[in-house]
């Protein structure tokens, strides 16, 4: 499904350190793609870069995309905070692979392992 351009309706949200590794994967994915600050990145500007990338993954999440965090990132706790204080939930989390990568362009990831067991 598009919403009028060529690019999936799937965003992965990436650590520097990821997007440098799968960049290649990441574009012939078809996904879009929100890159989390370095990690050695002055702490102000880096809550400032994520406070934008988590307005955007909320209003994408808004919109009926499939949005998820890929990798391990430092930055993790501070995102799904942020996206809490949008009124969007944390963020579904997959390997960063490039066989998870290949796996979420044609399926994201079920939200419903989110929900707690009873």
């Amino acid at each position: 499904m598009t919403h009028g351009d060529v690019r999936s309706t799937r965003i992965v949200i990436v650590s520097d350190e990821v997007l440098t590794t799968l960049l290649d994967d990441l574009d012939r994915s078809g996904c879009g793609m929100m890159q989390l600050p370095p990690d050695e990145i002055h702490p102000e500007t880096a809550r400032l870069w994520i406070e934008q990338v988590a307005e955007h993954a909320a209003e994408f999440l808004r919109n009926g995309y499939a949005v998820v965090l890929l990798g391990e990132t430092p930055w993790a706790d501070e995102l799904d905070a942020a996206l809490v204080s949008l009124g969007a939930s944390p963020l579904p989390r997959i390997e960063a692979s490039p066989e998870s990568v290949r796996q979420y362009a044609i399926q994201p990831p079920s939200t419903s392992r989110l929900t707690p067991e009873t």
